[in-house]
């Protein structure tokens, strides 16, 4: 709805249309409060309610264009929004900030994130969960990190090197480096490049001697992120290529390809026999992707030429035909996205991702929080965000 709202890529009725649509939100209390702190202060995911008021914000101002509808709505989103707000002001809205200092942060902050726990800020001893002040603290604290995060996503994209001691810095990463944490940060921090994240995953050489495998660990505890359980052979290898963009040296992409193969076997014993079946069929279906997808091949492979390639390769025997034909049809119909989308794939929800979220969604972490106490110390944060941009759109189009 924000895509369309934005009204690049849309008619003007459909974007006068959307804006209507977030216009009834804004005037939601609960859609408000709930959003900010289920979304905006949750580093994984989006910024729904900033992104709302940085939509409104600009929609409202005329660019070279007379005084219509879309400006006249987005400045009644925003005030909309400031009404909202008025209305719920109780007890605890006009708290201070919390400060934060490097170092006061969440405790082996990736892993939890990866395996769906909720991160505890270092220092934390309280484990009631209706203790509302912990809570309260938490989440900003949450939101505070989320800023800083987006920074050293930044300096890693541009720098790798920087950007892990940006984190060291932080206390967001160990000193030294260990492979484990360095795995689940690529897995789980947003914005990272997904061409920087297959980049160092294909790495093993380094300049001293007694880490020369350290990348290749970090390989392997990054795979090991993943769950396959119960998942299909193509949507369980969408997943995983999407996470990163497959590095250009065949012995690279040997290795990842490898790493994947062993992980999927453990958790899948189906129809393939062996973490080497399993290696040799996924580089046959990235093999057949880069054909089936690939312009400047003409002689396009035919399914016959896919069963040949696989002939033999499930220990000695051949895979079902069935499987195979459901497996090259997948592959053929839709592509498997291996070019790099953008800081963390922004914007692509492909089928392999939606089941990840599925699975994400019933752990502890993808679980809404619904709280009758203590949102009320949002609104001053919220506020702080929506009140700038609107007195601009009110100076403007009144």
């Amino acid at each position: 709805m924000l895509r369309i709202a934005e009204g690049k890529s849309s008619t003007y009725e459909q974007q006068e249309a959307a804006l209507e649509g977030i216009l009834d939100l804004c005037h939601q209390a609960r859609f408000i409060r709930d959003s900010y702190a289920n979304l905006d202060c949750r580093i994984e995911r989006s910024n729904v309610f900033e992104d709302i008021c940085a939509l409104l914000s600009k929609t409202a101002f005329p660019v070279n264009c007379p005084l219509r509808s879309v400006h006249l709505i987005s400045l009644e989103g925003l005030l909309a929004v400031l009404n909202t707000l008025s209305s719920m002001i109780g007890p605890g809205a006009g708290e201070e900030d919390v400060v934060m200092e490097a170092g006061q942060y969440y405790a082996d902050l990736w892993s939890a994130l990866v395996e769906g726990r909720e991160p505890r800020p270092e220092g934390s001893t309280s484990s009631t969960p209706d203790d509302v002040t912990a809570w309260v603290k938490a989440v900003r604290s949450e939101k505070y990190l989320k800023g800083r995060l987006n920074i050293a996503a930044d300096h890693f994209n541009r720098d790798p090197k920087k950007g892990f001691h940006f984190l060291q810095t932080y206390k967001l990463l160990p000193d030294p480096l260990e492979a484990k944490a360095v795995a689940c940060f690529l897995r789980a921090c947003p914005g990272l490049h997904k061409k920087i994240i297959g980049t160092l995953l294909g790495e093993v050489h380094l300049k001293s001697k007694d880490k020369d495998n350290f990348y290749l660990e970090v390989l392997q505890q990054f795979t090991d992120t993943f769950d396959f359980t119960g998942m299909k052979f193509d949507g369980a290898l969408r997943l995983f290529l999407e996470s990163f963009q497959l590095p250009g040296e065949a012995q690279k992409i040997d290795r990842i390809v490898n790493c994947f193969g062993t992980r999927y076997y453990q958790q899948n014993t189906t129809v393939l026999r062996s973490a080497d079946a399993t290696y040799v069929l996924a580089y046959s279906v990235i093999m057949l992707n880069t054909d089936a997808h690939n312009d400047q091949v003409k002689q396009k492979m035919t399914l016959e030429q896919f069963k040949r390639n696989n002939r033999g390769i499930n220990d000695g025997e051949s895979l079902p035909d069935d499987f195979q034909e459901e497996l090259y049809n997948s592959i053929v119909s839709n592509a498997i996205k291996l070019q790099d989308s953008g800081p963390g794939g922004a914007g692509v929800m492909s089928a392999a991702r939606w089941a990840d979220l599925r699975r994400a969604s019933l752990l502890p972490r993808g679980q809404l929080t619904r709280r009758g106490k203590g949102v009320e110390a949002f609104d001053r944060d919220m506020f702080c965000l929506i009140w700038g941009p609107t007195v601009a759109a009110v100076s403007v189009v009144l």
